[in-house]
């Protein structure tokens, strides 16, 4: 009898633990919903990086100013980050913290995706638009 007992209490975590899409309501399943909407961000900006790349194949100057300014926004970025939780003392921001950080990654990732895109298809009489490669 106890044994069943046991079973039965043990089968919804079980279940939860094989689950490969998290649970947005606990804390961990908030942090890895949020983690893996980061990683589809930059995935999608990983993917505008290269189309770039690609429409600058033969342009022997525009390659290495793509590469400073994608450095550049990724230090800006992660000195963003850092100002906003300025403590060394990463756990003293609760359990929330790693949420908070991938939330506003990806809101950041997102923003430069919009910019990247933006980049590969210029505005018709934009007149101050990208001229990529030009």
């Amino acid at each position: 009898m106890r044994f069943i007992l046991l079973l039965a209490l043990l089968v919804p975590f079980v279940a939860l633990a094989e689950s490969p899409v998290p649970r947005d309501d606990t804390q961990l399943g908030m942090n890895e919903a949020a983690g893996q909407r980061l990683r589809a961000a930059e995935s999608e900006m990983k993917t505008a990086l290269e189309a770039l790349a690609r429409a600058a194949s033969g342009q022997v100057a525009a390659a290495p100013k793509l590469l400073k300014a994608q450095a550049a926004w990724e230090a800006y970025r992660d000195a963003q980050l850092e100002a906003l939780w300025p403590s060394p003392d990463i756990p003293a921001y609760g359990s929330a913290h790693p949420m908070c950080v991938a939330m506003l990654k990806t809101q950041l990732t997102e923003a430069r995706v919009q910019e990247l895109h933006a980049m590969l298809a210029p505005q018709e009489g934009d007149v101050c638009g990208s001229r990529w490669p030009d």
